[in-house]
């Protein structure tokens, strides 16, 4: 990665001068009324415009943003070890959950009129993932009131996605493709397994995150569920997974692991100030409508008989103050949707964890 940096800061430089040659060229000199001399000139302004327009390019390249697609957001790096001397003993299996919340058979596809009915109306199934995570947290109550015991490190077996993400790997193994393309061929699949296996370091480092900011066990594990729900959907769907059509785009797959229409959510940046950073997610709007203090500043800003949408709307660009919203919803927001989200979009280390910590929001 360092050397390709420094090819495109080299080539960059190379055409600049390219540019500043061609540019002598192409004014110098005392014989400018010689044809010669012209017909130079006109090369000369070509050949400037072409390293000048290389040196832009290769400039703009090498300052790409360096996480700006769903893919790179899934397959970002993080800070957790997961190096072979990390105890990985305690196991943690999850499946597909029910509307209840308890495991259930593998993702059906949905088809049809009434399903398309539902997706307007709203009432759109989840896509959520469960798991027994006392391997992790412990046997402590559930429900206890402050976090107990110590968060072990843990693999995380997910095996809708592993037995998938094998079969992906045999078929492409011996598909009848050029030797040159297979690699390509199987770079999702094996990128998804790395990813997988790399998931029970990363969710204890998150379950260990959410303890020393105070979350309940019982929040840990609605915290850990969704976070996981979102990292294996993402990776179906980066190896099209063929049981239900699953879009990269995050906001996107916000609504269909979270179980809402698109239009139900708004994506909302929040900003931590100086020293913490923000993030964006998608939030539901249903939420924000139930907050007075929020719902009020749309009322007065809105043009008169604006809709309740329209409201909110105004509300997010205009109030920005964080304690509009409710201290009950603000940590619903941040345990249901917000800490989900970004722990598959961000670094580990740019994870806002106390919510208390958020100073300003609104529409990115």
């Amino acid at each position: 990665m360092r050397i390709g940096r420094v090819a495109v800061v080299a080539f960059s430089v190379a055409a600049l001068v390219l540019a500043g040659v061609a540019a002598v060229w192409m004014f110098a000199g005392d014989a400018a009324d010689s044809a010669l001399v012209g017909n130079a000139n006109v090369v000369g302004g070509v050949t400037g415009l072409v390293g000048l327009g290389l040196a832009i390019v290769t400039t703009a390249l090498s300052y790409r943003p360096r996480r700006d697609t769903a893919d790179e957001a899934v397959e970002g790096s993080t800070s957790v070890p997961t190096d072979a001397a990390v105890d990985l003993t305690a196991v943690v299996v999850a499946h597909p959950a029910r509307s209840d919340g308890a495991p259930a058979l593998p993702m059906q596809k949905v088809t049809g009129e009434a399903d398309a009915g539902r997706a307007r109306s709203g009432a759109v199934a989840g896509h959520l993932f469960s798991a027994d995570w006392r391997p992790m947290l412990g046997d402590g109550d559930e429900y206890a009131f402050e976090p107990t015991g110590e968060v072990a490190m843990a693999s995380v077996e997910v095996p809708v996605l592993s037995d998938w993400l094998a079969s992906e790997s045999r078929r492409l193994s011996v598909a009848d493709v050029p030797d040159w393309m297979r690699p390509q061929l199987l770079r999702p699949v094996r990128r998804a397994q790395d990813k997988l296996r790399k998931l029970g370091p990363e969710l204890s480092w998150l379950a260990g995150a959410t303890r020393q900011a105070r979350y309940t066990d019982a929040e840990t594990r609605l915290i850990l569920d969704r976070a996981l729900s979102l990292q294996v959907n993402y990776l179906l769907a980066r190896t099209e997974y063929p049981v239900r059509s699953m879009s990269l785009e995050p906001h996107a797959m916000a609504a269909f692991t979270f179980g809402y229409a698109e239009e139900d959510l708004v994506e909302l940046g929040f900003d931590g100030g100086k020293g913490d950073g923000g993030c964006v997610a998608s939030v539901p709007r249903r939420i924000l409508m139930e907050s007075p203090e929020l719902m009020a500043v749309g009322e007065a800003l809105a043009p008169a008989g604006a809709s309740a949408s329209t409201k909110l709307f105004t509300a997010c660009q205009f109030a920005q103050d964080f304690s509009f919203v409710g201290l009950v919803d603000q940590r619903r927001l941040w345990k249901e949707f917000v800490l989900p989200q970004t722990f598959v979009r961000y670094p580990l280390e740019r994870l806002i964890m106390d919510v208390g910590r958020i100073q300003r929001f609104g529409l990115p």
